[in-house]
């Protein structure tokens, strides 16, 4: 995807809850990944302007119980993507957002 959309950026935001942030930068690492940066969780202002300035959200989880995150970013107007295993699978019937995958 990075070389033929190479004017995407890829944010990671959020805590280190599982402790994978050390795996996933090693990923991105090993992958080659250009253009991906980790970012801490944002709040207020700064949360709004992340949303503001992206172009799509995606949330992929086996087991989101509800992913506040995702009302935030469709209440921003942004579409979103969803794994299956977030409670979401209507953002697919009613063509609300991305899709799930």
């Amino acid at each position: 995807m990075q070389d033929r959309f190479i004017d995407w950026n890829l944010r990671i935001v959020g805590p280190d809850e599982g402790r994978y942030l050390a795996q996933v930068r090693k990923l991105a690492s090993d992958l080659f990944l250009k253009r991906i940066e980790f970012v801490e969780p944002l709040y207020g202002y700064r949360k709004r302007q992340a949303y503001a300035g992206a172009d799509l959200f995606v949330l992929p989880s086996y087991s989101e119980s509800f992913g506040m995150t995702v009302a935030e970013a469709l209440a921003t107007g942004m579409p979103a993507i969803v794994t299956k295993g977030a409670p979401w699978r209507g953002l697919e019937t009613h063509q609300a957002g991305g899709g799930s995958i």
